[in-house]
């Protein structure tokens, strides 16, 4: 939809998405880009297990 030419406030109107979630995607060069913040590197409950 950005590439059609319609403005960022647009689209979240239209998808029922907030401005900044429509930001952060359009401004994203990769996929992994999006996958950075607070969940990175985190432990979970299967870390002990995977070894095996």
């Amino acid at each position: 939809m950005l590439g059609e030419g319609h403005s960022r406030r647009a689209v979240a109107r239209e998808l029922r998405m907030t401005y900044r979630t429509v930001q952060r995607l359009a401004d994203a060069a990769s996929p992994e880009d999006l996958f950075q913040g607070q969940w990175q590197n985190r432990r979970t409950k299967l870390d002990d297990f995977k070894p095996y």
